[in-house]
């Protein structure tokens, strides 16, 4: 019970210091802050959604009541895990974490599935919670410029009950926490340092300055050299120890020519190759916008290297089209 109430007070201490901008430069109400971020875990369209309140309690309140496989055992012997979005990547996590940390993963927990069934006092818990919070929670959503916001954090506020309830369950005293992308990410972290867990976040291959300028942690492992710098950037609203500089994530599983230097080595059948994000997907598919205009910038980009490879006789490979210019 005493874990519950601690948990719930720091989501309401990091919301009000977030809506009213008191102590701008503490941890917690950078994590508030966090919390207002863009999502990936729901359609572009969810924001005008004025039944997501519904949509959202009814998943939560199903998935309470199943069975799932959510920490999935790797060696008892360790206390470290692994929190990632879901296990589909386990054994490239485990190998990268052991490469670059010299640590064995006791487990993996998955996000995804933190919603279930783990004791019947933490569901009677959520679904009084559900029930209570309906009311307001919809009429909040309705008048809201975001109507997921509200109804979105109920679901996180309960995953990081669970989270910390398996973590204590089995007895796990640090964490390797990917998905560091999502807005709860530094709320999640903030408790569970505070519960004694040791976090060290993993951004992946992406630039911290768009979803991750601010970090809390204990340590932050670069995946790329730039990170570093952009770490300095942003300075101020990163609450971390200690960073290491590792790799990229997929180094492990890149062919090794791509590694070494060889001798006679042919040349390339293109000058120039450019490899999209996918943004033009993302639009196609209704996901979310993340708010710089990135599928027209990145178009705007291929324009104009095609013209400057027409213009100077080069060769250039895009791998959307598979095609060489």
């Amino acid at each position: 019970m005493i874990l519950l109430f601690k948990i719930i007070s720091y989501y309401k201490i990091a919301n009000l210091l977030a809506i009213f901008g008191i102590k701008k430069n503490s941890p917690l109400y950078c994590a508030g802050k966090s919390l207002s971020q863009i999502t990936f875990r729901l359609p572009n369209e969810s924001k005008n959604d004025v039944f997501i309140t519904f949509r959202i309690f009814k998943r939560i309140l199903f998935n309470l009541f199943k069975r799932k496989d959510v920490f999935f055992e790797l060696n008892k012997y360790s206390h470290t895990a692994i929190f990632d979005v879901n296990p589909n990547a386990t054994e490239l996590r485990v190998n990268y974490i052991k490469t670059y940390s010299g640590e064995d993963s006791s487990a993996i927990i998955s996000k995804d599935d933190l919603i279930c069934f783990l004791s019947i006092y933490l569901t009677i818990f959520h679904v009084f919670i559900l029930i209570s919070s309906f009311i307001p929670v919809f009429l909040i959503s309705l008048f809201s410029k975001n109507k997921f916001h509200f109804p979105l954090m109920i679901q996180e506020f309960f995953e990081t009950v669970q989270l910390v309830y398996l973590v204590k369950t089995h007895h796990i005293s640090k964490i390797h926490y990917f998905c560091i992308y999502e807005r709860d990410s530094n709320m999640c972290a903030f408790i569970l340092m505070k519960f004694g867990v040791y976090v060290i976040k993993i951004p992946s291959e992406v630039p911290l300055c768009f979803f991750n300028k601010t970090i809390i942690a204990n340590e932050l492992s670069f995946c790329f050299a730039y990170q570093k710098e952009e770490f300095d950037v942003f300075t101020k609203t990163m609450f971390v120890e200690k960073t290491n500089l590792w790799a990229p994530e997929q180094i492990l599983n890149a062919p090794k020519r791509f590694l070494t230097i060889r001798e006679n080595e042919k040349n390339s059948t293109y000058d120039i190759g450019f490899f999209s994000s996918g943004n033009w997907l993302r639009a196609q598919i209704g996901d979310v916008d993340m708010g710089h205009n990135d599928k027209d910038n990145e178009e705007l980009i291929l324009r104009g290297l095609i013209d400057y490879a027409q213009q100077n006789n080069l060769k250039l490979y895009y791998n959307h089209y598979t095609q060489i210019f």
